[in-house]
This record gives C-alpha cells, structure tokens and sequence, in this order.
C-alpha cells in the first residue's frame, strides 16, 4: 500500500503541479450537487477520477456532505489496484480538509 500524497488547490486554476504522463498518478476528488426530486431537495455526488484518463475510478451518491462520506469512496476506490495514486488532489472544502479523509491518507507504519 503506497501512501497518498493530499495536494488542495491553493488558488483557483493552479495545476501546474498536475502534468501526468499515464494513468494512476494523480486521481482528483470532487462533490457535486444533484438536483432531488422536489425543488430544494439535492444529493451529493462524490466522485473519484483519474486526472490522465479522465476515468471516474470512484463514486457514491449521498444526502449529505461530509468527510466520513468522501474517505469512503476514495478507500474503496484504491481497493484492487496495485498501483494506488501518489497525489490525491482537490479544492479545499471542508470534507476534503476533513479529519476522516486525512486520517486515511496519513502513512502507515
């Protein structure tokens, strides 16, 4: 198990730090908001994709937003794949900066 490298968009459009030659070497994480069935009503789309293929490698559609959601798609993302990510890149929302998604993220010993 290789550890992930977190990196947050410091500023809106800075991905100089993303060129990529090949697939599984830095996947991006988002959530987006989906329109429910009544007017008011959304769900969260958590998504994983690979930043060279643009291959969504995770996702899970939830009520609510929160870190423990987003740990979980990504943890079950990497599950299967010999080659994890280095870079696990994002904005700097508050699931993303949350405890649960770090404590994943944190080498292991």
């Amino acid at each position: 198990h290789q550890e992930i490298i977190y990196v947050a968009a410091k500023e809106e459009g800075d991905h100089r730090h993303m060129q990529v030659d090949g697939p599984n070497q830095v996947w991006v994480t988002d959530i987006s908001w989906l329109p429910g069935p009544v007017k008011g009503l959304f769900y969260y789309l958590y998504f994983v994709m690979d930043l060279y293929s643009r291959k969504i490698v995770g996702y899970e559609v939830y009520q609510e937003e929160q870190s423990l959601h987003l740990r979980d798609v990504v943890a079950r993302a990497v599950l299967g794949i010999a080659d994890t990510p280095r870079i696990l890149h994002s904005d700097n929302g508050s699931p993303m900066k949350g405890v649960h998604l770090q404590s994943l993220l944190q080498p292991r010993e």
